[in-house]
């Protein structure tokens, strides 16, 4: 929630569209559904896309490079990109890593609303 505290993220709406709650929670189940065990038995960050509905919208995650993360409805598309993996540490999650989920999410948003 920090994360969002310190950022003015386009998808929050406090009148009457989506809360800092809503996009907090959307975030922590795409940080849940990437985690994975790894051959060591530790956490690792799977690489294979991941498809999520929150928010009322189908998200895709993409950790490999180039990643990107998609939002989609039934008839709009917004896809926001980087140059890396979204999550660059093999092992934990940081602040870094929320602001660069998070990010994306907003611009992948976005970019679906405003096409």
């Amino acid at each position: 929630m920090s994360a969002i505290a310190d950022e003015n993220y386009d998808i929050i709406d406090n009148d009457g569209g989506f809360t800092d709650t809503d996009f907090a929670n959307a975030a922590t189940s795409i940080f849940r559904n990437l985690l994975v065990k790894g051959r060591t038995g530790g956490w690792v960050f799977k690489r294979e896309p991941l498809d999520i509905y929150a928010m009322g919208f189908q998200w895709r995650i993409n950790n490999k490079m180039p990643g990107f993360v998609s939002c989609s409805d039934d008839n709009r598309t917004g896809v926001s990109r980087c140059e890396g993996s979204i999550l660059l540490r093999i092992y934990g999650i940081d602040e870094d890593d929320v602001k660069a989920l998070l990010d994306m999410m907003n611009e992948a948003w976005f970019l679906m609303t405003n096409e």
